[in-house]
């Protein structure tokens, strides 16, 4: 039974109140709360596990567009599990049971590094001085094997790409945005991956 309110979930959603931790302890009492992440589409949080460092992500049911983010992270989960080998992309940990408002909460792995849009910004927003196509390969590799195992349109912004502290590595931080080769036709699938080959470029366009 969670240990908080739904009106310290509102305050919450209001900024009133910080009761991260106990939410993060609601979802997982093994596990403890180091940060919250921001910004998201969804609560995201750092936290530790058996010492090791993991990123949770939950909606919360009755605040803000509660369906829109449980829809999200149930194609999060559902991609992750599609990509639980590829390179690239930062893995399914664990997929918790729906408990009081917490809604499709996932364990991933957490990536050390600086979403692209803050290493733009360190940069001053000149992407030119950051060499990107050095890691174009990886990333196109990544959605190569994502589109491969039927999932596409993955909304490849530099919010949702994070880069490690060396430059030397990037990876898809955020997979709930990809719609699913089943259910539609080949030409809106063909279309939409064509879409995310472009945003590879564009998105690392020196």
């Amino acid at each position: 039974m969670p240990s908080v309110t739904l009106e310290q979930l509102r305050q919450y959603y209001d900024n009133s109140v910080d009761i991260s931790a106990a939410i993060v302890h609601d979802i997982d009492p093994t596990m403890e709360y180091v940060r919250r992440l921001t910004p998201s589409s969804v609560y995201v949080f750092q936290v530790r596990k058996r010492k090791n460092i993991f990123v949770l992500k939950v909606a919360i049911e009755g605040i803000g567009d509660t369906k829109w983010k449980i829809q999200h992270l149930a194609k999060e989960k559902k991609t992750l599990t599609l990509a639980h080998d590829i390179p690239g992309i930062t893995h399914l940990v664990k997929a918790y049971r729906d408990n009081g408002p917490y809604r499709n909460a996932i364990l991933k792995e957490f990536f050390e590094g600086n979403t692209l849009r803050t290493v733009y910004s360190r940069y001053y927003g000149d992407r030119a001085r950051f060499n990107g196509s050095r890691l174009r390969p990886q990333l196109e590799r990544t959605v190569r094997e994502l589109h491969a195992r039927g999932v596409a349109n993955l909304d490849l912004t530099p919010n949702n790409i994070a880069i490690s502290g060396k430059e030397e590595d990037i990876c898809l931080i955020d997979a709930g945005y990809g719609e699913f080769k089943r259910g539609m036709t080949a030409e809106q699938f063909n279309r939409y991956r064509q879409d995310d080959l472009d945003d590879v470029e564009r998105v690392l366009r020196q």
